[in-house]
């Protein structure tokens, strides 16, 4: 058995070695173009075919094989299963002397705030007290241990926290929180979340429309970036604009939406083309068969093509959710703009 186990091992290695060795070879030879990625698809179609119809054959000749070895050493399974158990902890014994690799295991406030609006959002929905308990619980910790004279820091770890927090941090922190008050209706959240606003809007914002990435006091950097884009997490500013319009319909104050709608006017034309890996910004608006921006789902981008015409319409706050049970503010009712208009502010946002 031992012996079959390095055969198949060796095998392996040895095909994924020359496998890497064969492709740097042909992309050599053939350079980028349909011909070697006709070459790569003909050479991975084997594999293919292995995956789906050889599997199980695999697993049917292998356990024949474990029985074989057992009859012919003479042991049943129980004995061996012991065997295993004490030889895996001797092996662990000896492991455990070795230098343990590094563990990433410090705590991010950003990353806390998208699990925040998970668990908030599922307890919700799944009336799950549990997911909620454990979302207030996370918030708690991030506002206690990892904030410092109202602001936020990065990073936490062995009961030390460091670091200025970037724009995502305060953006993915302030929507959790708001799906925390959205599902439990309590009013601390909502506040807490006004004020993290109020730190992005002193120290992060671009007059121009939109966040940087760092503030204003961050250590010195060749280029303060503003990114759209989503990243392996969405993207700050996206994040930041429905914080700003559920605080407005939440509030009744109409400058969080002129600030929603003016961070939308900014980056408007980023969204306006195919491939765009800004999946959380498009949720502001309708793409047409054409994947032509065409108008809004959310009264933000009402508001920002109204607030560049100079004119801005009132609006009434929504129910809190304490009292309504369910509030529409996480989805409010589409508003739409005649389509050529919304394409013309589409295609030149200022």
């Amino acid at each position: 058995m031992i012996r079959r186990i390095a055969t198949v091992g060796g095998l392996t290695l040895l095909s994924r070695v020359t496998g890497f060795a064969r492709d740097v070879i042909m992309a050599a030879i053939l350079g980028a173009g349909p011909l070697a990625d006709a070459f790569f698809v003909a050479f991975r179609l084997p594999n293919h075919f292995r995956a789906i119809f050889a599997e199980g054959a695999f697993a049917a000749a292998f356990v024949p094989a474990y029985a074989r070895t057992l009859e012919a050493a003479g042991m049943d399974a129980a004995k061996l299963r012991r065997r295993l158990r004490d030889a895996r902890a001797k092996l662990l014994a000896v492991r455990a002397k070795r230098v343990r690799p590094n563990l990433d295991d410090k705590v991010l406030t950003g990353w806390n705030g998208l699990m925040i609006a998970g668990l908030a959002g599922a307890g919700r929905e799944l009336k799950e007290p549990r997911y909620l308990r454990a979302a207030e619980r996370a918030a708690d910790f991030i506002l206690a241990r990892m904030r410092k004279d109202g602001r936020l820091l990065r990073s936490w770890r062995e009961g030390q926290a460091k670091l200025n927090a970037y724009l995502v941090d305060y953006a993915f922190l302030a929507d959790g929180l708001l799906e925390l008050h959205r599902a439990t209706g309590g009013q601390r959240w909502r506040d807490e979340a006004e004020a993290l606003m109020k730190v992005l809007d002193e120290h992060f914002r671009d007059r121009a429309g939109g966040y940087f990435f760092t503030s204003d006091d961050h250590e010195s950097l060749l280029a303060r970036t503003k990114r759209p884009f989503d990243q392996a997490v969405p993207s700050g500013n996206a994040v930041a604009v429905g914080v700003l319009v559920r605080l407005g319909r939440l509030t009744g104050r109409k400058e969080y939406v002129q600030l929603a709608g003016g961070d939308l006017a900014a980056f408007a034309g980023c969204y306006s083309g195919p491939g765009i890996p800004a999946a959380a910004g498009c949720e502001f608006f309708d793409v047409d068969g054409d994947t032509d921006v065409d108008c809004a789902d959310w009264p933000a981008f009402e508001h920002a093509y109204l607030m560049a015409h100079g004119t801005l319409p009132s609006f009434e706050p929504c129910t809190p959710p304490a009292a309504a049970g369910g509030s529409p503010c996480r989805s409010p009712s589409p508003a739409r703009l005649p389509s050529d208009r919304c394409r013309s502010f589409c295609e030149s946002p200022n």
